[in-house]
């Protein structure tokens, strides 16, 4: 994509150049009969003639600023929605004391979402994960009880 928007500014211009070198090559008369084109192309900025290449090495180096913006700020954005989606998964999944409860929180994360899911992280998931023990003898044991109890 960086090198697409300075190729076709840079091809118009040639293409302008080159047309009009043509048109005017065929009124000449007296002319050679191969006549041989050489130009630059140069566009108009502010009111001055500038190489067109200056022009599309600008419009591409903002182009490409631009898109690397979006793309970081898309690869957040998928980021967290991947993580709604998980701690929305594990309310639905979660037993809570009571069936509103579970609700709230859902609809929490429907209305709200990243913030929702970022609240529920902290105040229930993390809260409820299970605290594991290393013992002298190197065996592991789980103090906390079964995250997703059997009904």
């Amino acid at each position: 994509m960086k090198k697409i928007a300075p190729l076709v500014v840079g091809l118009a211009g040639v293409f302008t150049n080159v047309s009009m070198a043509l048109a005017q090559s065929q009124e000449a008369v007296g002319s050679s009969a191969d006549p041989v084109v050489t130009s630059t192309a140069n566009c108009t900025l502010n009111g001055q003639n500038v190489p067109c290449e200056q022009v599309a090495n600008a419009v591409g180096g903002m182009f490409s600023a631009f898109a690397g913006v979006f793309f970081v700020i898309m690869l957040i954005a998928f980021v967290g929605f991947i993580f709604t989606v998980w701690m929305f998964i594990d309310c639905l999944r979660r037993d809570f004391k009571d069936g509103s409860t579970k609700a709230l929180w859902a609809l929490a994360m429907v209305f709200f979402n990243f913030p929702a899911a970022l609240v529920y992280y902290f105040v229930v998931r993390r809260a409820a994960t299970p605290a594991v023990a290393v013992t002298s003898g190197g065996s592991v044991q789980n103090s906390a009880p079964d995250k997703y109890p059997q009904k």
